[in-house]
């Protein structure tokens, strides 16, 4: 059972294995794959098969053929064959069939290839340019390919069925690759490459330098790849050597020589060359020729010439000029010299360069050389002069083709060399009074020379300025500079009577003692460079020599002194700092100064931060101490008095309100300047009236600290002082002593605020002032407020006892500060009673009693200003009438749009308010607020009235200038000028100032001195300097005007002095009298200015209204009721009638047109051109 079962499963797993296995298949169908691999080796005659068998027993049948009806086929059970006896280079087609023996099955492949082609012979030949290749070949279905390359790349490749071809247009002497390749398709090549070059170009040799002794050769290059082998024949034998370069020298060769030469140029490796034959020469040396020149003549010997290959046969010689110019084809000496060996050239020119040409000739050539040669000359009459800084030389030579060499040198250093053909020379910026050595030397190229060495010297220098006096009293020593290396100094002085002394010195100075004083004595100092000429010389003299003598003065002990110096000892005091200075003056010691003595503990006093009050008051009360220290000890000093006051006023200045007690505390410190003991220190500083300003300084002081309803009251030894602030309501301030009363009332103006008041009385101002006579107090009034005028007056009673006598005139008088000196105007005596004088002012200032022992006193001060105001009222007024005139004639007759009329109706209009505003202010009619105002106002209106005198200058040079009949400028341009320019000046001014100069001062005007130049002064005489510049230009060309005129110098100068007179009032020349009286102050210029400035309005009006024809023409019509319009066409028709009589008229007077019109010159007649010009005030057409 078991076994059956066994039996049937293995028939069951053979039953399975029969039905899963694949049926049987053929190798042969996968010979697509393996046919790939087939190897195919060639040879020139046989072509091996081998490929990967295909089955296991497949057969084969191969079949060869090609295109000539060749076939063959084999059969095979091999995977390889080879087929032998095939042609070379032929394409072979391969038929492949495979069978499969039990499968009876077959297939068929079909594949090509060739056999190897065998180039045989290459035959090259070549040309400079060119290569030529020819070649045989075993090759039937070939394509030939030939190509040529350098180094650098492939040049050229062709294709051809050919076995030649020609490569062309190639470089010569280059070596080339050239390649030949015989392909059948892709199957098969064969590949022949050879080396050629193509042959060398010519050569082309010359002999690019040569010399005597040397040779140097050139030639073109024949070829990149060329050498060069070069042989020469010379008298030792040949040279021989290959190169590669173009190019060579040969040296120590014999001099005029001949040497036969070969180069050849080859290619290394080739047999092909370049061969150049040539002879080559060595130059001859010149120079070896004898020459021997003199002024006419020049020998030449050329002997030598018998041992070299050259004869000289002719010679040609011209000078250097006819050389330049003619190029040896024109020569003015000729020579022929065959066989002979010397030849000599006469009647040349002296000192000329002359061109020389050699004709030589040799066996193969003949060769020309040339030279310059020159005949000698001579150099005469050398001349040398010198200043401080230069030496000048100047010669003369009969050398006309000569140049010279100058070089100049000094002890220390060479200064300079140069070379010149001029026969003078300059050497400058040379040191005075040195000697300098100059190297001359003349020459015509190299040929002839001269050589001098000179030596001169510069002017010594002396520095007149830097001479220096030292007077002693047993004599002057003399010093000088002087700017001279080598200079001595001859000493000269004598008093051109009895005594002369001279002396030669070394260095610049000498001590001289006079013989005898008090007598003048004149001295000459002469520097000089011993042995040459030329000096420099001081003169001058000493006056009267005299000394001042030892003296003691004031415990001071001052030494001899020569007069004319001065002398300073340290001030005596053990607190004193500074020197005394004394000058000795011819006459004697002069009086000493004191100023730079001052106390010590006021000279080192520190004014600290004063913008804090606790310091403020801490320097204030150190200061005090201090001054009342030295008023304590006696001990003023004259350096003290500026000292004090400037700190007393920068204490005061740096609050705005002052307390009463540290104002007294200053005004304290203040008055010791006036105190019992300064009498000796005021008559020590020589300026007793510098005392008034003390004053001022008290009461400033004294304003710090009094405000409303309050007063200040100070009593000590040296002032009495009071000091109050007074209401429109109050009586008035009254101070008391026993020796003064003064009364000062409130003032009646109602224009007057508050303000204050300070009365300071000096107790011991008459001893100080002891020049002066007086006879009572001193006392000083000053107010917050600047009053001119004092309703009601000042009074005041002054004690003078019983000092005055018979004759004696007892005057009230106060302090002019302007003058110096005590004055009575504006003041008068009331009475004298009881010892007391009472007296009346009505001005404010520094007022005494004055007692004059002089019967009558002259008092022209008060009627002096009398006058002056009413000048000035009286011709205001008649200005402000003409000028109103004026702008009422030229608005109603005169045409406003002409620039001309446009200006002078702006100059009337600025004129009229400037004229009416200042007349106005004479009246005092303006408060305090509005006369600040009206000064402003002023002020602007004076500077306009200058910009527009400036325009009017301006127009004036333009229309004589331009050739046009109105001015080029637009009257806008000019208008803002005139009103423009002053608003923007007065603006910076019154920014800088802040309206603090502006007030009452006899008129509503400018206060401060310093701010009336630079804001007033300054700018008007800028503007009449230019109205000046122009005016003197416009009579220079009315002057030529007058060159072709038959006028006499009479009535030119008169016709001229016309235009000055009608010109004036527009360049505002009257205010070049103000400008004068301004830095004089004489009273005659002032008078003259007033009369001139005030009176400007009527000759405007007379000058420029009455006598100008348009409008007195059309003034007379208007009066008799004519119609203007019609007299302005009128005169218009007559205008352009009287044209053509004008049109002769030369240019200038088209210059002229168009500035004024006047009787001087009548345009409505014909004139000529000069007579034009003889005014330029001329009519508009």
């Amino acid at each position: 059972m078991d076994l059956m079962k066994m039996l049937l499963l293995k028939s069951i797993l053979f039953i399975i294995s029969i039905l899963l296995l694949p049926s049987p298949t053929s190798e042969i169908e996968n010979i697509d794959e393996k046919l790939e691999d087939i190897i195919f080796v060639p040879t020139v005659n046989s072509i091996n098969v081998s490929f990967e068998k295909l089955c296991k027993n497949c057969n084969y049948s191969i079949i060869i053929s090609n295109n000539f009806l060749y076939k063959k086929e084999i059969f095979t059970t091999e995977s390889f064959h080879k087929f032998d006896g095939l042609i070379p280079g032929t394409l072979y087609f391969f038929d492949v069939f495979a069978h499969e023996s039990n499968q009876n099955i077959s297939k068929q492949f079909n594949l090509i290839f060739a056999t190897l082609p065998h180039i045989r012979m290459v035959t090259i030949n070549s040309t400079r340019s060119s290569i030529y290749l020819n070649w045989s070949a075993d090759c039937y279905d070939c394509i030939y390919q030939a190509s040529i390359s350098d180094e650098l790349q492939n040049l050229k490749l062709f294709s051809t069925n050919w076995t030649e071809q020609l490569f062309d247009l190639l470089y010569p002497g280059k070596i080339y690759q050239v390649k030949v390749t015989a392909a059948v398709k892709n199957y098969t090549n064969d590949v022949v490459r050879e080396i050629y070059a193509t042959r060398p170009a010519s050569i082309n040799a010359w002999v690019s330098n040569s010399s005597t002794t040397n040779i140097a050769v050139q030639w073109n290059s024949t070829g990149d790849d060329c050498l060069y082998n070069f042989t020469m024949k010379t008298e030792n034998g040949h040279i021989s050597f290959v190169s590669n370069q173009t190019s060579f020298v040969l040296q120590n060769f014999t001099s005029g020589s001949i040497y036969p030469f070969t180069i050849i140029a080859f290619i290394h490796g080739f047999s092909f060359a370049s061969t150049r034959n040539l002879i080559l020469y060595t130059g001859l040396d010149i120079q070896k020729i004898k020459v021997q020149s003199n002024t006419t003549s020049i020998e030449f010997d050329w002997s030598y010439f018998s041992n070299t290959d050259y004869i000289l046969t002719q010679i040609w010689l011209t000078d250097y000029y006819s050389y330049e110019n003619s190029w040896f084809y024109n020569y003015t000496h000729y020579a022929y010299t065959a066989n002979i060996y010397k030849t000599t050239f006469y009647n040349l020119t002296s000192g000329t360069l002359y061109a020389v040409l050699f004709r030589l000739w040799t066996k193969p050539k003949v060769f020309w050389r040339y030279h310059f040669y020159a005949t000698s000359f001579e150099i005469k009459d050398i001349s040398l002069n010198s200043t401080n800084t230069s030496i000048e030389l100047a010669w003369a030579t009969d050398c006309g083709n000569c140049s010279f060499n100058l070089s100049i040198s000094s002890v220390s250093n060479h200064i300079g060399t140069i070379v010149t053909s001029s026969f003078f020379h300059r050497f400058q910026k040379l040191k005075p009074g040195t000697i300098y050595t100059i190297n001359f030397s003349a020459y015509i190229f190299h040929y002839t020379e001269e050589r001098r060495s000179l030596m001169y010297a510069t002017i010594p220098l002396l520095l007149s300025n830097s001479l220096r006096l030292q007077r002693k009293c047993t004599g002057v020593n003399f010093s000088w500079k002087s700017a001279g290396y080598n200079s001595l100094y001859n000493f000269t002085i004598s008093d051109r009577n009895e005594y002369e002394m001279s002396i030669t010195i070394k260095e610049p100075n000498y001590f001289f003692k006079p013989p005898r004083d008090e007598k003048t004595y004149y001295f000459e100092i002469v520097a000089f460079v011993p042995g040459f000429s030329g000096n420099d010389s001081i003169e001058g003299r000493i006056y009267k020599y005299s000394c001042c003598y030892k003296e003691t003065l004031d415990k001071y002990e001052w030494e001899t002194t020569p007069a004319g110096e001065s002398r300073s000892l340290p001030c005596i005091g053990n607190a004193t700092e500074g020197n005394v200075l004394r000058f000795c003056e011819k006459v004697g010691w002069s009086e000493p100064s004191y100023e730079n003595c001052t106390n010590v503990a006021i000279m080192e006093f520190d004014l600290r931060n004063l913008s804090d009050p606790t310091i403020l008051e801490e320097n204030i009360n150190e200061f005090g101490e201090i001054t009342e220290k030295i008023s304590q000890q006696a001990d003023l000093e004259v350096g003290d008095i500026s000292a004090t006051l400037n700190i007393v006023e920068k204490l005061a200045d740096s609050i705005e309100q002052l307390p009463t007690d540290l104002a007294s505390k200053l005004i304290n410190s203040t008055s010791i300047l006036v105190d019992a003991n300064s009498a000796q220190t005021w008559r020590e500083a020589k300026d007793e009236t510098k005392v008034f300003g003390i004053a001022d300084t008290i009461s400033n002081v004294a304003f710090k600290s009094t405000h409303s309803n309050s007063t200040l009251a100070i009593k000590n030894d040296a002032i009495i002082m009071k000091s109050q602030t007074l209401q429109p309501e109050d009586t008035g301030i009254v101070i008391i002593t026993d020796e003064a009363e003064v009364y000062f009332s409130s003032q009646r103006n109602a224009n007057i605020s508050s303000f204050n008041v300070a009365i300071v009385i000096f107790n011991y101002m008459e001893a100080i002032l002891q020049d002066v006579n007086i006879t009572s107090k001193v006392f000083s009034v000053k107010t917050s407020q600047q009053l001119s005028k004092i309703d009601p007056p000042l009074r005041f009673n002054m004690f003078i006892g019983d000092s005055i006598q018979l004759n004696d005139i007892v005057l009230c008088s106060f302090y002019n500060k302007t003058s110096g000196n005590f004055s009575q105007e504006g003041c008068s005596t009331l009475s004298i009673k009881d010892g007391f004088v009472a007296c009346e002012c009505d001005h404010l200032t520094n007022f005494a009693v004055l007692m004059s022992r002089t019967p009558n006193e002259k008092k022209t001060d008060s009627l002096h200003a009398k006058l002056l105001t009413f000048i000035s009222i009286i011709g205001c007024s008649l200005s402000v009438i003409c000028v109103v005139l004026t702008i009422t004639a030229y608005i109603k007759f005169e045409k406003l749009d002409r620039t001309k009329s446009f200006i002078i109706v702006n100059i009337s209009i600025v004129l009229l308010s400037a004229t009416s505003l200042f007349t106005l202010s004479f009246f005092e009619i303006f408060s305090d607020t509005l006369c600040l105002i009206v000064g402003v106002i002023l002020h602007y209106l004076y500077l306009a009235l200058f910009s527009w005198l400036l325009c009017e200058g301006l127009f004036i040079l333009l229309m004589i200038t331009t050739v046009s009949r109105d001015s080029p400028i637009p009257k806008t341009i000019y208008f803002l000028l005139g009103w423009g320019i002053p608003i923007v000046f007065l603006v910076i001014a019154v920014a800088f100032d802040r309206l603090k100069s502006y007030g009452f001062n006899d008129i509503c005007w400018i206060t401060s001195q310093m701010y009336l130049l630079l804001s007033f002064i300054l700018p008007i005489a800028m503007v009449v300097a230019i109205n000046i510049c122009i005016f003197f230009f416009l009579l220079l060309f009315i002057w030529r005007s007058f060159k072709n005129t038959k006028q006499t110098t009479s009535e030119k100068i008169w016709k001229c002095a016309k235009s000055c007179i009608i010109l004036h009032p527009l360049f505002g020349f009257s205010w070049v009298i103000g400008l004068l009286y301004y830095a004089t102050d004489s009273d005659t210029l002032e008078i003259l200015f007033i009369l001139t400035s005030s009176t400007q309005g009527i000759f405007l009006f007379v000058f420029h209204c009455l006598m100008d024809s348009k409008i007195k023409d059309g003034f007379f019509l208007f009066l008799k009721h004519h119609d203007y319009s019609f007299y302005q066409s009128s005169n218009s028709k007559t205008r352009r009638t009287s044209k053509g009589m004008k049109s002769g008229i030369s240019s200038s007077e088209n210059i002229n047109k168009g500035i004024y019109s006047t009787d001087v010159v009548q345009l409505d007649s014909v004139h000529t051109a000069p007579e034009m010009c003889v005014n330029p005030i001329f009519t508009e057409d």
